[in-house]
């Protein structure tokens, strides 16, 4: 480890460097900088000039954490503070700094009125030491001149809790050790406790996120202690050695309960409250205590505790428990959205650190004060319900819902401690027999209650995938209840929350989540669009631009919902996506102004759609509600549009269910001498040719083929003539076993040898009873090729094989294209496409009008754009019976011409197949809309965004820009 000396001579060597190299820093010059400054007896470590030989900055250098305990190691560190400033007042230095070689602190020396700790602060990570030098000259000459901002207050408190808290981590991490080697019992509940956080994780990372949540909870406990002292509450003495051992650290924070009532902070930890402090983490909480005593803390405010979890709590913990950061704004606009009245219980199921619950508070008490109800902090409470599986997020909660007002105290708040989905009905009411984060004292009993029904639920549910989640069975539980047991089980966490939230929910309360938006385009949307449409009353789905907020989110989308008895057929749901930053009130009347249906607004700031619910009936995607340019609209309505599934059959390609078996390359045939007449060419996948023409040339792949052998024996043959035939024990393997095979395989396998076809017949019994093959799910066992052998007589025939007109992909990335076929089977990667409109189809399957309809129609899954069967059925398209011959004439030649080429694009197919429509510019909108919708899936960009930038400018087709002073207007059926 560096010494002392070492750690500030290098600093001053770098910043000498960077004054030698730089005539000015933003206007300003520095003469020097002096290391071992003698200041009165004492020595300043480095003090730098200005060109006026004037001292300017001093600062203080103390070596990196070397482990010993000293905590003057601390940037921090009141005693190391005072020791820079005591250098910078007494040679009137404009502004001091600490370091430790890793962290440096700058002030501003002179502030009348001001603690030391209290002052105009930055502090900086210092990476490399080289660049960090100049760039800090340039700052601080900025930040003298008044060209630099200081760092807010709440940031610089944030900035040293998060010092505090990894300093006090490390020695947490020693106790924890100590207390699991030596006490069974602490390992035990240890043990217990990680498996009812359901983390699928080593045993080191579930070490990490404990004594990074013992951590989190101590400091809170005693910033929250200064707090109350600060506002005047008559505190009882909290001692240092009180805090050392856990079960005396209990009685003291007992006293403080007691006293002045907040136990919904100082409750009993039963898991956090067992580990004792070591002799460093002593010193760190007794100096932490000394610090917040120079802090002006009747003046700190509540939101800092709330951006703890945020800003302290490192995003992959965060993301580890499917918990996202939610913009304030955000919250504002669902709990505007969702309580209306002053009297209204509010739920959040998943209520992390208090975000919308905190928002739901404020939101009571304006309307209370709006309607003259009488206003009490401990009333707002009472309304309040929050359920958190994780205590730190919950404590948050907890804390900041006290916080709310200091000037009373705060007897209940209303967080529990536990899984959701643990909350279930029992005796008429709905209880949890855990406890809760405010329960009073360590001796209580209690089994809270959360009410059966309340006026609205709100929240951000945790983003799950659905292989992640724990005990998925328990998850899905109620489902039964609700009568939707056949719900998607690939649906992820946040949709649980929906149907699980409905039961809390009184007829005609509101549901606000922000969740991610996956629901509106994948599969298992579909069945929680179901649910929504058959039990409330859909008010709002509701998007965002990424440049709407600082910090981008992830794909998200709010979703306002108000349950109802009603069908709910003639509500009209407004789809409302935010281009750029509103004002809240804005957007709420947007979403409670009556429009009539299929009305588009699209406008600079935001984009609004209706639709009326029931005509959301087997929808699937409804994501292009949201994002779908006008042209969409306008193409999707015109009368020479129709389904594919009106002009052509639409099937999957086979599905082997053995493709090792199956499917062969040229040479592995070759190599096991298999007859020809056993083998058809297949089109493996569509990355295999470059052209819109597949032919037998373009593959090397064959698929085992014995339909036609099977019905030629079985022609003219019934059953009872084949009993008895068995086969020569002889030519099978040593571990064959015919108990496994049907007497109708025995048959076949019998006239294949017998036939001399005795290459084929080797294939199959090797691939059946040699282990090396099938390991232990050789093909015969298999689902797929047990259902051959029931409708084919035999698992090793796949029927007779199709030779479809065209190949079209079910999932493409960014080749998406289709291909006629000559005379190859289709593998299940693709669908089989036939049609008497063979090359007009191929023609029109190739253009930029079905890439576009495509990305709009399609799922987006992981880059990928996928397609079901009854999705490719339902793909609009252009309809050949409509188009004028000359036309039809135009699309096949120019799909003729191009399968003599070995590429794909051709802006003569798009002109030929576009030209029908007859709208003006239309070739050039949907290339370049389908090019950015397959760049935004491809690239996981903000689609809208890149969408509306190509509205620039451009008229809506059936519709127009909706000014103040214009009316709305139809676009006609969607």
């Amino acid at each position: 480890m560096s010494s002392e000396a070492e750690i500030h001579f290098e600093l001053q060597r770098h910043i000498q460097n960077a004054i030698d190299q730089h005539n000015q820093f933003n206007g300003m010059k520095f003469e020097n900088s002096v290391p071992e400054l003698n200041v009165n007896g004492g020595y300043a470590d480095i003090v730098v000039f200005t060109e006026r030989k004037e001292p300017f900055l001093v600062i203080e250098a103390k070596r990196p954490d070397s482990g010993d305990g000293n905590r003057n190691l601390d940037p921090y560190s009141p005693k190391v503070i005072e020791q820079a400033a005591n250098y910078a007042f007494k040679i009137g230095a404009e502004y001091f700094a600490t370091y430790n070689g890793r962290q440096l602190v700058l002030f501003q020396t002179f502030e009348r009125g001001k603690n030391l700790l209290d002052r105009r602060s930055k502090a900086y990570e210092v990476k490399n030491i080289r660049k960090f030098a100049s760039e800090f000259l340039k700052q601080l000459a900025a930040l003298s001149q008044e060209e630099e901002k200081w760092e807010p207050k709440r940031e610089k408190i944030i900035k040293r809790l998060k010092t505090f808290h990894k300093r006090l981590l490390n020695e947490l991490k020693s106790s924890l050790k100590f207390k699991l080697d030596k006490n069974q019992g602490f390992q035990n509940r240890f043990v217990d406790w990680v498996e009812e956080q359901g983390w699928d994780i080593p045993e080191n990372e579930a070490k990490e996120r404990y004594t990074q949540q013992s951590a989190y909870l101590l400091m809170n406990k005693l910033l929250f202690y200064k707090i109350l002292e600060d506002t005047s509450h008559d505190m009882p003495d909290l001692k240092l050695e009180e805090l050392v051992k856990p079960d005396i650290r209990r009685k003291a924070f007992d006293k403080i309960i007691k006293k002045v009532d907040f136990e919904a902070v100082y409750e009993h930890e039963p898991i956090f409250d067992e580990l004792h402090l070591t002799e460093r983490a002593k010193i760190e909480v007794k100096e932490f205590l000394e610090e917040l005593e120079t802090y002006d803390l009747d003046k700190f405010k509540h939101d800092t505790i709330g951006h703890i979890y945020e800003e302290i709590i490192p995003p992959s913990e965060r993301h580890a428990l499917g918990q996202y950061y939610t913009p304030p704004t955000i919250t504002e606009l669902i709990t505007k959205l969702t309580i209306k009245n002053p009297t209204d219980e509010i739920l959040d199921p998943a209520c992390g650190s208090g975000t919308f619950i905190i928002n739901a508070y404020n939101r009571l008490k304006n309307l209370k004060k709006e309607n003259y109800y009488p206003v009490t902090h401990q009333g707002i409470l009472n309304q309040l319900y929050g359920i958190d599986i994780n205590r730190f997020p919950a404590h948050l909660t907890a804390l900041n819902l006290a916080l709310q007002n200091l000037s009373t105290e705060t007897r209940e708040v209303n967080v529990e401690v536990e899984d959701f989905f643990n909350v279930q009905k029992s005796d008429g009411q709905v209880r949890i027999v855990h406890e809760r984060a405010s329960i009073r004292g360590s001796e209580e009993t209690h089994q809270p209650k959360i009410p059966n029904k309340v006026d609205a639920v709100i929240g951000n549910p945790p983003y799950i995938r659905q292989e992640k989640i724990p005990d998925k069975e328990r998850v899905r539980e109620h489902l039964k209840d609700l009568g939707y047991e056949k719900f998607n089980e690939r649906s992820d966490i946040y949709s649980y929350f929906f149907t699980h939230s409905f039961q809390f929910l009184k007829n005609g309360g509101r549901m606000g989540f922000i969740t991610s938006d996956k629901w509106l385009t994948v599969g298992y949307g579909e069945d929680l669009q179901d649910f929504f449409l058959d039990n409330f009353k859909i008010k709002a789905i509701i998007s965002f631009s990424k440049k709407v907020f600082e910090d981008p989110l992830v794909p998200t989308c709010i979703t306002i919902l108000e349950k109802s008895k009603d069908k709910t057929n003639s509500n009209i749901v407004k789809f409302l996506r935010i281009k750029e930053p509103m004002e809240i009130n804005e957007i709420i009347d947007k979403i409670e102004t009556t429009y009539e249906s299929n009305i588009l607004h699209e406008k600079q700031k935001y984009r609004l759609l209706t639709k009326k619910q029931k005509e959301l009936r087997g929808t699937e995607k409804w994501n292009r509600f949201l994002f779908a340019p006008p042209i969409y609209w306008k193409l999707l309505n015109h009368e020479k549009i129709t389904t594919l599934e009106e002009i052509a059959e639409v099937r999957r390609g086979i599905t082997s269910g053995a493709n090792k078996f199956f499917y062969l390359t040229e040479e592995e045939a070759e190599e096991w001498g298999i007859d020809s007449r056993f083998l058809t060419p297949l089109a493996k996948s569509i990355k295999q040719v470059d052209s819109v023409l597949f032919t037998k040339d373009d593959t090397d792949r064959l698929v085992i083929d014995l339909n036609d052998f099977v019905e030629e024996k079985f022609k003219d043959i019934d059953s009872s003539r084949i009993q008895g035939i068995e086969l020569d024990e002889e030519k099978l393997p040593p571990k064959a076993d015919l108990k496994e095979i049907s007497s109708e395989e025995e048959y076949i396998l019998h006239k294949l040898d017998e036939e001399g076809y005795e290459n084929i017949f080797g294939y199959i019994v090797f691939s059946m009873w040699e282990k090396d093959w099938g390991r232990y799910n050789p093909p015969h066992k298999r689902p797929t090729c047990l259902q051959y052998r029931k409708q084919n007589k035999c698992w090793f025939n796949l029927g007779e094989l199709r030779k479809p007109d065209i190949m079209f992909p079910a999932g493409c990335r960014k080749r998406l294209f289709a291909c006629l076929n000559e005379g190859l089977v289709v593998d299940k990667r693709a669908y089989e496409i036939n049609s008497s409109f063979r090359e007009v189809l191929a023609g029109i399957l190739n253009s930029s009008l079905i890439r576009f309809f495509r990305e709009l129609h399609g799922r987006w899954n992981a880059g990928l754009n996928e397609m079901a069967v009854y999705e490719t059925e339902d793909l609009p398209i252009l309809d050949p019976r409509k188009i004028k011959k000359e036309e039809a004439k135009n699309i096949r030649n120019e799909i003729l011409i191009l399968s003599k080429k070995d590429r794909i694009k051709s802006k003569e197919l798009d002109s030929v197949v576009l030209k029908p429509f007859d709208l003006n510019d239309i070739n050039k909108k949907i290339y370049n809309y389908s090019k950015t919708l397959s760049k935004a899936r491809r690239e996981g960009t903000d689609v809208g965004e890149l969408v509306s930038d190509l509205e620039d400018g451009i008229e809506l087709e059936g519709a127009e820009i909706i000014g103040e002073d214009k009316s709305q207007k139809e676009l006609g059926d969607f």
